[in-house]
């Protein structure tokens, strides 16, 4: 890349990839706040709009736009070195200099900047050069912060997501996975994002392929290469901190009410070789619990908890929650000692620990005392403590033979400590190697009676588990020198890794951080800053052709009406391998619906030792059953998406000639029992995109009990506010939304009442009953489903049935007969077509379904492109007639012809020196080089051509 600007009418900058170029003009709201314009055109068409270039340096990056001090940058990534390559074509890059050009000014244009960031004016003459103290630049801070060597990016792919996440082929910017938690330049790119986003799908890709969209991450990354066995193998490891409550300053410990935790961290574990690729994440993060930590000047500061307990209880909850949401289960591993000096906090967060439901499995391990007592020997008393859940949870793995994944990561280890250094870098440098060695034991390529410790790959291994210790203590003390009596050993053992872990608490707070810049520096770069703002976008050309092409939208887009079924049964333990016809087409071949969603509740029997074991086969079950009646009438139907959580199970079919309606599947769950932390209560949810409509299918089991209507609008707050897709939409940010299942609402009246009116069937007694039920007077209050209809209730009771029989409850409990059992939607122009229950009695409950017929945009793609490249031709063409010069001519100096080249393969401005220095070509001066570096990538192996490997692939296996 490269930086332009032109004065000509007015000021402008423009950063210019390989063919085109995104230009950038200031402007000012109607508020006075600045914002400014993009606009992203062929790079050739810079020419015509005067453009020089501004500074020599290369732009390996663009970070994003920022508003320091009333001046707007542009923020650039100058200097670089390539550190890992976890899979082929994608490389991770350590940032070592950055650069911000000013877009609403030309004070800091062809100047140099000294190392306080003054601007340094040059007389040309033999005299030293002279510094002008007014001119300091506004950025120096963030320019000294990011070239740290703590930031990392990636040209080819979302460097804040797992491999497991974004897939091993799809390397490419995609907001639909990155994590917002780890883009440290969240404040200044978001807006960009939502520029890509309002981009159509083809020139989206262009934008993605010129790399005008980079994520940086604050960490550490590192590829080493090696061999396992006969297969040289490259070995990376990635660590991502959160920005959310990032623990720099020395005053942030422990959780905020947010449920962010001081010194979150993600580390991912990737192998790569020819046949197959691994990859395996922990998290790591400060004790979330209120608390603090003053006294600096000794060796043992005093931690002092500041929230009582039952007032941290749920933020404590929300923070696991937000883990169990994001990677499934959650292992939590405690590292907090019983010295006096964590006694108290210990305490705490036991007491915390004990509200959690069993399924979320906690290992306290004291690894300092465990050294102390018997030395590297001891410390390996963790292995057996994890290998448990590392072979539950497993890890991702990918054949790269074969092209496809063959298993993914279930769970994630949280490791929970004070400071979140030392003892959690050996900590997880253990589970690492453990999990590491699961995967070639059940890959075949190891025995499990193998020795590894003296092996090559086990030496590189924990050598880059070391070296990720030490830049992250680099990060929050500026002291790495913890690591460094391993660092001189060849074979790093897990002793070395404890020499200073007695001193891990104190350490940190030796070392404060006192340089203004540095504090101010976060601050801006996160948008923290007193009087800072986000800088939007105003996109002229898009809007207009977004605005014509809305205008124009019949002549690409037709509409289609499609049928859609509903069905909900709490099958009470229960799979039925029966004719289930009656329930999915209850008036025969009359109605076969286009898409057909089912859910179930209590697929498994819900006691606890069900509950701590459930597995999903059950549902799978149920998936064949049904999938084999969906084809009675001969169509077939294809399943879309197959979403298991312990007793909830949600199958979505689509009909096979309509298939090619839907796209982007997505699907997620949300736990509610036990205050988020269980899963024997919460929902299952799918969503897609059918046509141009997005919809939305929730099946929930809510809390039960006559009485508990309170708990029930909790679930449902929680299941509204908590389900969040893959893809970062929320339940409520669809078209169609249906929200369905056993709600466990009841009915008021007494039991032998309710009983009497369904016995004697009065005229217009279901509507008399229906007065009384919860569900209704809660929807009726606007206390829950706000915006949900349900169609009218024409069916009795589906709740609670003697099994076999259509007798309510005759058991001593003798439940009242209620409608548990509901099927709720919103949105617009949804004609419901029937909405009953159905006679079977293999449960206490009765299945229930509804069906509905509606309408759906479909756009013919080739034809709206064709018209949007007319409107571009168009709208184009006036911008370049506005801005014609006066001489009608697009040469800087004159029309000779010579002063025109190729470049990348099109015409552009000759970048001489001469010709640019006046406009600031020596912006400051070139990125510095990191010494001891090597001059070839640690991967060049990958890069080039690939040697074949010594054996082939272990037998009877996948990979």
């Amino acid at each position: 890349m490269i930086i332009l600007v032109s004065n000509k009418p007015e000021r402008k900058l423009a950063i210019a990839s390989h063919s085109n170029a995104l230009i950038f003009k200031s402007l000012v709201s109607a508020d006075q706040k600045l914002k400014c314009s993009v606009e992203m055109v062929p790079k050739k068409d810079c020419i015509k709009q005067s453009f020089e270039k501004l500074s020599n340096l290369d732009i390996f990056a663009f970070i994003g736009i920022i508003e320091i001090e009333g001046y707007l940058f542009l923020g650039t990534i100058t200097g670089k070195r390539e550190v890992a390559q976890p899979i082929p074509d994608t490389s991770i890059n350590k940032i070592l200099a950055v650069d911000f050009f000013c877009l609403n000014s030309d004070k800091w244009d062809g100047h140099d900047i000294d190392d306080n960031g003054y601007v340094v004016e040059d007389n040309n003459s033999k005299s030293p050069k002279k510094t002008n103290d007014e001119l300091r630049h506004p950025c120096w801070a963030l320019m000294k912060l990011l070239s740290n060597g703590t930031f990392y990016f990636s040209n080819e792919f979302d460097l804040t997501s797992t491999l497991q996440t974004r897939g091993f082929y799809n390397s490419t910017m995609n907001e639909n996975i990155y994590d917002e938690q780890y883009m440290w330049n969240n404040f200044m790119i978001l807006q960009l994002v939502g520029y890509r986003d309002k981009l159509d799908n083809d020139t989206k890709k262009v934008f993605d392929k010129e790399g005008f969209l980079t994520t940086i991450v604050r960490g550490f990354s590192k590829t080493g290469i090696t061999y396992v066995g006969d297969f040289k193998v490259a070995m990376t490891i990635i660590s991502r901190e959160s920005f959310k409550r990032n623990g720099y300053r020395n005053s942030i410990r422990g959780i905020n009410d947010e449920g962010e935790t001081a010194d979150f961290m993600e580390t991912e574990f990737i192998m790569y070789s020819r046949s197959f690729s691994y990859a395996h994440a922990q998290v790591r993060g400060s004790v979330p619990v209120f608390w603090e930590q003053k006294e600096y000047s000794t060796s043992s500061p005093k931690i002092h908890i500041t929230r009582a307990l039952e007032a941290t209880q749920s933020v404590f909850e929300k923070h696991m929650n937000s883990i169990l949401n994001t990677y499934g289960y959650v292992r939590i591993l405690n590292l907090l000692s019983q010295s006096p000096e964590e006694q108290e906090l210990s305490g705490r967060f036991g007491q915390h620990l004990e509200q959690l439901p069993e399924s979320c499995q906690v290992i306290d391990y004291d690894i300092k005392k465990e050294f102390e007592k018997g030395g590297e020997i001891a410390t390996k008393s963790l292995i057996p403590m994890v290998l448990k859940y590392i072979q539950e949870d497993g890890y991702y793995s990918f054949s790269v033979t074969k092209h496809r994944t063959l298993s993914e990561q279930q769970g994630i280890f949280r490791t929970n400590c004070v400071d979140c250094l030392g003892r959690s870098n050996l900590a997880q440098q253990i589970i690492s190697i453990v999990a590491f060695r699961t995967f070639l034991e059940d890959s075949r390529i190891i025995k499990c009676s193998d020795y590894i410790e003296d092996k090559e790959f086990y030496i590189m291994h924990n050598k880059l588990w070391e070296e990720n210790g030490q830049e992250i203590a680099r990060i929050h003390t500026r002291n790495p020198s913890d690591n460094n009596i391993l660092q001189k050993k060849s074979k790093l053992s897990l002793s070395g890794r404890l020499s200073s872990v007695k001193n891990s608490v104190s350490r940190k707070y030796f070392n404060p951080f006192t340089e203004k810049d540095e504090l101010i520096a976060i601050d801006d770069l996160l948008g923290r800053g007193e009087k800072q703002y986000v800088v939007e976008i105003f996109d002229n050309l898009s809007d207009n052709i977004s605005n014509s092409l809305e205008k124009l939208s019949g002549e690409y887009m037709s509409y289609q009406h499609l049928t859609l079924f509903i069905g909900s049964y709490n099958a009470s333990g229960k799979v039925i391998d029966d004719d289930l016809t009656t329930w999915l087409f209850p008036i025969g071949e009359k109605f076969k619906a286009d898409i057909i969603v089912v859910g179930l509740q209590e697929v498994i029997e819900m006691s606890a030792r069900s509950i701590l074991n459930a597995d999903d086969s059950k549902g799978s079950e149920w998936e064949e059953t049904i999938r084999t009646y969906l084809g009675f009438y001969g169509d077939k139907y294809l399943l879309l998406r197959i979403e298991h959580m312990t007793s909830l199970t949600l199958l979505v079919f689509v009909r096979e000639s309509k298939v090619n309606l839907v796209r982007n599947v997505e699907g997620t769950n949300k736990r509610t029992g036990f205050g988020g932390m269980a899963a024997n209560k919460g929902a299952v949810a799918t969503r897609l995109k059918i046509g141009e409509s997005s919809f939305c299918f929730v099946n929930c089991h809510l809390a039960a009990g006559d009485g508990n209507v309170e708990d029930r609008k909790n679930d449902y707050t929680s299941i509204k506010d908590g389900i969040k897709f893959p893809g970062g939409k929320g339940l409520l940010d669809n078209d169609f939304i249906f929200w369905f299942g056993d709600m466990n609402y009841r009915v008021t009246l007494p039991n032998d009442e309710v009983r009497t009116s369904l016995f004697e069937k009065k005229e217009g007694y279901i509507e008399d009953l229906l007065n009384h039920d919860q569900l209704t007077q809660e929807i009726c209050s606007g206390t829950v489903f706000g915006g949900f209809k349900e169609p009218p209730i024409k069916f009795r009771p589906t709740y609670k049935y003697d099994v076999g029989t259509d007798l309510y409850d005759t058991s001593e409990k003798a439940r009242t007969p209620s409608w548990t059992d509901r099927i709720l939607y919103k949105g617009d122009d949804i004609q419901v077509l029937s909405y009953s229950d159905v006679d079977l009695l293999y449960s206490d409950h009765k299945p229930i379904y509804a069906a509905y017929r509606f309408k759906v945009p479909v756009v013919d793609t080739v034809k709206r492109q064709m018209i949007k490249e007319k409107l571009l031709r168009k709208f184009t063409s006036e911008v370049n007639n506005n801005q014609k010069l006066d001489s009608g001519s697009v040469s800087r100096k004159s029309s000779n012809a010579s002063n025109y080249t190729l470049i990348d393969g099109s015409i552009s401005s000759k970048i001489e020196i001469s010709e640019l220095s006046r406009s600031g070509s020596f912006q400051r001066r070139p990125p510095p080089k990191e010494t001891n570096s090597n001059s070839s990538s640690p991967v060049d192996f990958m890069l080039s051509k690939k040697p074949s490997m010594k054996r082939p692939p272990p037998p009877n296996t996948d990979i």
